[in-house]
């Protein structure tokens, strides 16, 4: 199974992005503003997503 991670998409953007590190793991269109904007969000909400992606996967 792949390490957490959480995906983002709008549009035809997709974005991926690893919970551990705050990295972007594969980026399909964001421009780096929109990216910087996601990752401040993702780490208001670290705690949050990852509890839910491990509720989710069960481990």
């Amino acid at each position: 199974m792949k390490p957490p991670h959480i995906h983002v998409r709008s549009g035809d953007f997709e974005a991926k992005f690893w919970l551990h590190d705050l990295s972007v793991a594969a980026n399909a269109g964001f421009p780096a503003h929109e990216i910087g904007a996601i990752i401040r969000y993702r780490r208001s909400q670290s705690d949050l997503l990852e509890g839910k992606w491990h509720e989710h996967f069960r481990n």
